[in-house]
């Protein structure tokens, strides 16, 4: 007859038949050590003989082990359960190639893995949104077309100008271009350096090509700009004006100099005020800085002159009014000293400079002022005033000695009074 004892942990019924009593043996469900007991246990499986259907002493030896832990009463399904319940960890590989009570239930982890699908995918997402949202926007066609717009719209008028030009950002290390000296003041205002500053081309855009001009009319022009005679540059603006607009890129400081004055005088003369400032659009208190003299050129040269070469035209020049009491007339007569009609005309002389200053002064000033420098104690002062008053007003009186000087000034205040 075969002897069963029970595993005091995990309750599986263990046949130790051929096992000698005192022995300890271990559980094949959970690896617990058992001693077996000297005598025979009170269990007793049915004899062979009696054939017992698998179902039903399955069904026995649940009701027996169900008595047994519950002290022989009837036990609800619920104690069933929980009589059949294990440790956990513990048994699990045994039962389940035994098919025992104890085998482990299967756990089903499809909505975990579900669910931590979903919540990847979900991540994914919101990543993707807030990288696109910190994407600066793409300038399509669009916007190309915009500010192509815009830029043209600076120039509705052939004589606008762009705004005055801003202050450079610096330029990287081992770039070739320097930054320039031109800065923005606090009251918004720009001041250039106080000593012409060369590099001119390397502040000119690669789009301002200069005008084509045959090299004699250039070599003209740039004689005339050393010479200073802007009036003859205003005057034929229709055969100079396009090497002038060239020379003002120029690193020579007489040429860039009297480049700048020509277009300034050229403005005048034409009335051409910016869109800004409704003033003279040629800034000539800022032409010590390349990066001007750079933008200036890029604008007459490319924006204005190829709009307008063919109204130029022969000009006549005119010329601001200077106020004659705050010249410094004694350097002015000391210029004339000497001069005649020759000297006066000759702009490129002392004498002649002198006279385009006095010719831009009101008249009756200018003749008030000549007459009270006859008399003067340097008799060479007095004879350059006469000979500016013979010069303007084709009258004609001596010039003045020690002797008559006083004489002489009489006269041409009753000439003056008259007139």
């Amino acid at each position: 007859m075969a002897r069963l004892i029970k595993c005091p942990r995990c309750q599986s019924q263990i046949d130790v038949t051929t096992v000698a009593g005192g022995s300890t043996i271990k559980c094949t469900d959970c690896d617990a050590s058992i001693r077996v007991p000297t005598g025979q246990t009170s269990v007793r499986m049915k004899p062979a003989t009696a054939a017992v259907p698998a179902a039903a002493a399955a069904e026995e030896k649940k009701e027996s082990g169900t008595k047994r832990r519950t002290g022989g009463g009837k036990s609800s399904p619920i104690f069933a359960k929980m009589a059949g319940a294990r440790a956990p960890g513990h048994g699990q590989r045994g039962n389940m190639l035994m098919g025992g009570r104890g085998a482990a239930r299967h756990q089903n982890y499809a909505p975990l893995v579900v669910g931590a699908i979903v919540g990847g995918i979900g991540i994914v997402v919101v990543l993707l949104v807030v990288m696109n949202s910190n994407k600066p926007p793409d300038k399509g066609p669009q916007a190309t077309s915009e500010s192509a717009s815009k830029q043209d719209s600076k120039f509705k008028d052939p004589y606008a100008k762009p705004e005055d030009p801003e202050t450079p950002a610096p330029v990287g290390k081992g770039e070739e271009k320097k930054g320039t000296s031109l800065f923005k003041k606090t009251d918004g205002t720009y001041e250039a350096p106080t000593t012409w500053e060369p590099g001119t081309s390397k502040f000119v855009s690669r789009d301002a090509t200069p005008i084509e001009v045959d090299a004699s009319v250039t070599k003209e022009v740039e004689e005339l700009l050393r010479k200073g005679d802007t009036r003859t540059l205003v005057e034929k603006a229709d055969r100079y004006l396009g090497a002038v607009i060239n020379s003002m890129c120029s690193d020579e400081e007489a040429i860039g100099r009297a480049a700048f004055k020509t277009m300034f005088e050229f403005c005048e003369v034409k009335k051409l005020q910016s869109e800004e400032s409704g003033k003279n659009p040629v800034r000539l208190d800022l032409v010590n800085s390349a990066h001007v003299r750079a933008q200036e050129f890029g604008y007459w040269a490319t924006v204005w002159y190829p709009k307008n070469r063919e109204n130029l035209g022969p000009a006549q020049v005119i010329q601001p009014k200077l106020d004659s009491n705050a010249a410094d007339w004694d350097q002015m007569l000391q210029k004339c000293r000497g001069g005649g009609p020759v000297e006066f005309e000759d702009q490129t002389r002392p004498a002649g400079v002198a006279m385009s200053q006095i010719k831009r002064m009101d008249r009756k000033l200018v003749y008030a002022k000549l007459v009270s420098y006859i008399d003067n104690e340097d008799i060479g002062m007095g004879r350059a005033a006469c000979a500016i008053l013979q010069y303007l007003t084709e009258h004609k009186e001596p010039l003045p000695t020690e002797q008559n000087k006083a004489q002489i000034k009489t006269r041409w205040q009753e000439w003056l009074s008259k007139n």
